[in-house]
């Protein structure tokens, strides 16, 4: 759920109704962590499902009036916060897209005339003898025009036999969710940071400072649709739940920003990978290109349902499936046989892929159910179910269809996401303890000279590109590279060493063309001179990323 102050964003979701699991603190492999249990929830309140849409406003999906209505609204993630003294068990939404901690009153006016959807979601400052009343001016906004307002207030968290004294949080009095949330985001993103308020430290840094655990990071595991459980943990990383390397990725900062306010990473590219099917006679593990040679900033987003991504990039994928777009309400159908599809989407960054299968990407039938309405595809007989994909707004969107096959570390510290394919449905735990410092995350490796999406600097890097070619940048600038000269030794990347090497880099504003013979230096040199006059500039608000120069010659990835 992206917090915007007071501009639409994202989904947001309801109470949740089901038992779950209070952080335990706990020794792992001789250390300590911060472990939650999470708990996979529906809604309790039938409402129509609200997104993002370019202009900030809500956009309806339902059989009503030609488009689809979900009767079902999307699950999210919830774990349990022990707050005050004496204490209250309050159940909060988990959002990797917001920064607060927004606790739901028990008096506010949604609660109170609805208090059995609230119900496990309130909090009582009354109640608590360590309350803290701050002040009146806290004011946010979520997705889909929702909005909560209230106190700044302070009272206890407590993990176990652990405390964590005044910890700042927003006690909501008016809101249009019934749902607490803990935004596990940067505190610099903190909503009353945009309005000037000073940035107050999250619950994770108090943690580090208590000594509860040993650095500003988490994991987090969440396991498939059908699962209801998965795993939280501050300060730890359980190897039972990935499979392969941890792979360690840069977060971005919106250059709009001073340092990074949220989880931000380059998206390179988007496959198809088939399973053998007999409507395609396509052959196991047939991989297939889709969106190529991009730098793509998306944000992961735990409390977006979905994953929204530019309609450009969407299209192939939507035909790759036979996807029927509706785009009056900006969703796609596939035929509800796919649900049992081992075929996987695969995003790529720079040298790694996370790949989704189709049985996590496709929500099942009874999610558009409505009445006795069974939704079908156009021909009026096959079975219909939504894809969880649909063009983004303003931000592109890795959520929750994305998130259950990824294992995640977020580093916080390092400014630092290390993804791994979730082992999913996996029983065994292998906690270990997350260090303080660079390479911190266990049994993680740093990729090489990773694609970035906000650079405004010339870098080296280390990627398998032609010499030949034209690459695309978010904001659909490109550039062109061309070489000539010895061929390229296998392994390496751009421009033999001694060959020619020219580029043409173009924005909104300027064209630049450098060519240079000789040595790989003179070449980056060359280059770097172009493009700094062609790419230093902004477009549409973000810094536009140089020319990026390889290890033994020239090449462009834009």
């Amino acid at each position: 759920m992206r917090e915007c102050s007071l501009l639409g964003c994202v989904l947001l979701v309801t109470a949740v109704d089901a038992a779950l699991l209070e952080g335990s603190l706990g020794p792992r492999h001789g250390h300590s962590v911060v472990s939650f249990d999470t708990t996979r929830a529906r809604s309790s309140i039938p409402s129509q499902l609200r997104r993002r849409q370019h202009g900030g406003g809500d956009v309806t999906v339902g059989v009503q009036n030609g488009l689809l209505e979900v009767a079902n609204p999307v699950a999210q993630y919830f774990v349990n916060l022990t707050i005050g003294t004496p204490t209250q068990m309050v159940t909060v939404q988990l959002d990797t897209g917001s920064n607060d901690l927004v606790l739901n009153s028990a008096k506010s006016a949604f609660c109170e005339e609805q208090p059995s959807v609230c119900a496990g979601a309130t909090y009582s400052a009354n109640s608590s003898s360590t309350y803290q009343y701050l002040s009146s001016n806290a004011s946010l906004g979520y997705g889909g025009g929702d909005l909560t307002s209230g106190d700044y207030a302070m009272d206890t968290v407590r993990f176990g036999d652990t405390s964590l004294n005044d910890v700042q949080m927003v006690l909501s009095y008016n809101t249009t969710t019934p749902d607490s949330i803990w935004g596990l985001s940067y505190s610099a993103g903190e909503q009353g940071t945009y309005k000037g308020e000073n940035q107050y430290p999250s619950i994770s840094e108090l943690m580090v400072s208590s000594g509860a655990i040993q650095s500003n990071a988490y994991s987090l595991w969440l396991n498939t649709q059908n699962s209801t459980t998965g795993s939280l943990i501050f300060g730890g990383v359980n190897k039972g739940k990935y499979s392969g390397p941890l792979n360690t990725i840069p977060i971005e900062n919106n250059p709009n920003y001073t340092t990074p306010s949220g989880f931000i990473v380059t998206v390179t590219g988007i496959g198809l990978t088939l399973s053998a099917d007999s409507r395609t006679n396509a052959k196991a593990n047939t991989s297939i290109p889709l969106v190529t040679k991009r730098a793509d900033p998306f944000l992961i987003d735990s409390g977006t349902y979905n994953i929204e991504l530019p309609l450009a990039h969407l299209q192939p994928i939507l035909t790759a499936l036979g996807a029927e777009y509706e785009a009056a309400s900006e969703y796609a159908m596939v035929p509800c046989s796919m649900t049992s599809n081992t075929s996987t989407i695969d995003f790529e960054f720079t040298s790694f892929s996370i790949s989704i299968p189709l049985t996590e990407l496709i929500f099942p039938q009874d999610f558009l159910a409505y009445d006795n309405y069974i939704p079908t595809l156009r021909d009026g007989k096959t079975p219909a179910c939504l894809l969880g994909m649909q063009p983004s707004g303003e931000d592109m969107i890795l959520g929750d269809t994305f998130m259950r096959s990824a294992y995640m570390v977020f580093d916080l510290d390092n400014n630092e996401i290390s993804l791994a394919q979730a082992n999913v449905g996996a029983q065994a735990d292998d906690i270990v303890e997350i260090t303080s410092g660079k390479n911190s995350v266990p049994g993680a490796t740093r990729v090489v000279n990773p694609v970035r999406a906000f650079e405004n600097e010339t870098a080296v890097a280390n990627y398998d590109v032609p010499a030949t070619g034209t690459w695309s940048f978010y904001e659909t600038v490109s550039t062109t590279v061309s070489a000539t000269g010895a061929p390229k030794v296998a392994g390496t990347t751009g421009i033999a060493p001694t060959g020619t090497g020219k580029v043409t880099a173009a924005s909104s504003t300027a064209t630049s063309t450098a060519t240079a013979t000789g040595s790989a230096a003179a070449a980056a040199t060359a280059a770097t001179a172009a493009t700094s006059k062609a790419m230093a500039s902004r477009l549409n608000g973000h810094f536009l990323k140089a020319c990026l120069v390889a290890i033994v010659g020239l090449a462009c990835l834009l």
